[in-house]
């Protein structure tokens, strides 16, 4: 039991870091759009390929069967429909609508706490009080985000600067070790930060006419 949740966590964590990369490495999302339309194409290959095996199954058992060739005809129509039907279902990438949520948690980010705004600014010249006014006004407006679309919680549930042991059968996307590493596991060692995951995450679905490249619209006081 452990060992498939152990599996299933680095999965999660492995999909998180994924999607922050599609997010802001348009390079990175590229590829991944191009495997994912390397893949559906694969599948759907295959599909076909299983339909006609099929079809050419049924031919041959009708034929030994003694059927004329009018149900044998019927059925090769039947299994090319079939695979017109395959060919002609889309589905849209599963990659864009990864894109399309990060990019709104980012519009959501700066419609709530300005992030982008902060992000963007050029802080050099302002003083440690005028970054701190700043950064309390987007932590507090991003912190809400956090709080209404996403459950947060700790990876770890021990006090952090407490003695943990590390199990053999590790999860290295849920536990990133550091300091004197040379033995195997398992190991002993002082517990730095506890950790994050996401549990839950409910962002609204979105509208046929949403830009997802729009994080924030002009404003514009008449």
């Amino acid at each position: 039991m452990q060992k498939s949740l152990n599996a299933f966590y680095r999965i999660f964590i492995y999909s998180i870091v994924c999607f922050w990369k599609i997010v802001f490495s348009r390079k990175f999302a590229d590829r991944v759009y191009q495997v994912a339309l390397e893949l559906k194409a694969e599948k759907l290959a295959k599909s076909e390929q299983a339909v006609t095996e099929e079809g050419k199954e049924t031919a041959t058992s009708s034929s030994e069967e003694g059927h004329d060739s009018a149900d044998s005809q019927t059925a090769t129509q039947d299994h090319a429909e079939q695979a017109t039907v395959i060919h002609e279902k889309k589905e849209p990438p599963v990659v864009e609508e990864e894109l399309t949520d990060g990019m709104y948690l980012l519009s959501l980010f700066q419609k709530s706490g300005r992030l982008i705004d902060f992000l963007q600014q050029d802080v050099t010249s302002f003083s440690n009080a005028e970054i701190g006014e700043a950064a309390r006004v987007v932590h507090d407006g991003c912190a809400q985000v956090l709080k209404e679309y996403f459950t947060i919680d700790p990876i770890r549930t021990e006090e952090e600067g407490s003695r943990v042991k590390i199990d053999k059968e590790f999860d290295p996307a849920l536990i990133r070790l550091s300091g004197n590493v040379q033995s195997n596991p398992p190991f002993q060692g002082e517990l730095i930060h506890h950790g994050w995951q996401v549990t839950k995450h409910q962002l609204p679905k979105l509208t046929a006419s949403h830009k997802r490249n729009i994080l924030a619209p002009a404003e514009i006081e008449i």
